[in-house]
């Protein structure tokens, strides 16, 4: 997820990330359904999948500076693409993301993988160009996002998968999972909530494939009389217990730097909120003092007062920002790698226990999705229950 491109937040930087392929829906429609991804951050920072008409289907905020923007505007959803762009960029604007005359040079970079995505990528400038311009950004070219990044994304959001299962996933079925995988975290506001979410949910899969297996066995009563079947079972339980070992080693390594996150982003929520109020006194003087029917007009001094001090908190945010995008990179970074060299191993020689039991028994696919679903249900329900926006301070 976060290795498309990470912005600082003094880059001030549009990321337009598109994956761009045919992807099959469901079992509803005989004819394959375009999904595209876009990504956008100036530094609020949202992610869109769009349908084959460049609608919106779902947004995702991929920061703290996104979440607060889609509290602020839930409408995203059924916008065209380019809209919804050029409302996002207006709403920076309007909730002081972005302040006009303050860009110092800042650009937009546009960043786009897939096949169609140049058009998209075109439509979206056409229509942002106007604002950019009115706010003293710049346009950078166009670069692009290449197929190993949306790979990273799959890797990360579905941890039961082997690095090699996901590299041999067409990019449809990559686009479909990234889809999933945004409609079952759309409720968890931040990340790294949702990389604990991931973890959690490839153990719920495992396990729902085991409980089924045995529901299943237990229903027949055949567990301890299949002489074949009962050591099948014994070492697919001990497989398990393997992973569930490995996953208590992650946790260890891992609950301090989450705390630490938890700390810093708080922090970061703190001074941004600071900054945003800054910015909208600015705002009130600079009104104030065109108004030339106000009693309370502010002196140029004093405006100039008001902005530099806006800047200087901005600036002060940027550099709270930088450290914690830094540290949640190298958690993200942490946890990748402990999955593919600590749990993958473990999950590999699962899957082979499972499907040697499977081959005794038989269990439908659709029980077994069943039983899968109710699990994720379940540890969705859990998280975004608990699940507390950034900007809500006690």
């Amino acid at each position: 997820m976060k290795k498309i491109k990470k912005i600082g937040l003094g880059a001030l930087a549009l990321m337009i990330g598109v994956g761009a392929t045919a992807f099959t829906g469901c079992s509803c429609d005989e004819d394959p359904n375009e999904l595209q991804i876009m990504n956008l951050s100036v530094n609020p920072g949202v992610e869109f999948v769009v349908d084959e008409n460049d609608k919106v289907l779902s947004v995702t905020a991929s920061n703290e500076d996104g979440a607060y923007l889609l509290e602020k505007f839930t409408e995203f959803t059924g916008m065209s693409a380019k809209d919804a762009a050029l409302k996002f960029i207006e709403m920076s604007e309007e909730y002081g993301f972005v302040v006009s005359g303050t860009a110092n040079g800042e650009s937009i970079t546009i960043s786009v993988s897939g096949e169609g995505a140049e058009k998209l990528y075109n439509d979206v400038k056409g229509k942002i160009s106007s604002k950019v311009n009115e706010l003293g950004l710049t346009i950078g070219q166009m670069v692009e996002i290449d197929d190993d990044q949306l790979e990273s994304i799959v890797q990360q959001c579905y941890q039961e998968y082997s690095a090699a299962e996901i590299d041999d996933m067409s990019d449809e079925k990559l686009l479909e999972l990234i889809k999933q995988s945004r409609e079952e975290t759309k409720g968890i506001y931040t990340e790294h909530e949702r990389l604990e979410y991931y973890k959690e949910r490839a153990e719920k899969v495992l396990e729902a494939k085991i409980d089924t297996i045995k529901e299943y066995i237990e229903n027949n009563g055949n567990a301890l009389a299949n002489l074949t079947l009962t050591p099948l079972v014994a070492a697919m339980d001990t497989a398990y217990a393997a992973i569930e070992t490995a996953y208590n080693t992650i946790d260890t390594q891992l609950q301090t730097l989450f705390n630490s996150i938890e700390s810093q982003m708080n922090t970061y929520v703190a001074e941004k909120e600071r900054y945003l109020a800054a910015v909208e006194a600015y705002r009130d003087a600079l009104e104030a003092n065109a108004d030339t029917n106000t009693d309370n007009d502010y002196t140029t001094a004093q405006v100039d007062e008001l902005k530099n001090t806006m800047i200087s908190l901005k600036n002060e945010a940027k550099t709270l920002y930088t450290t914690l995008d830094t540290a949640r990179n190298d958690i993200t970074e942490n946890l990748l790698n402990l999955v593919q060299t600590t749990i993958h191993t473990q999950m590999n020689a699962l899957n082979t226990q499972i499907n040697a039991v499977l081959e005794h028994i038989n269990i439908s696919a659709e029980t077994m999705q069943t039983e899968i679903q109710e699990q994720i249900n379940a540890l969705k329900t859990t998280y975004t229950t608990n699940s507390t926006s950034p900007w809500t301070q006690e």
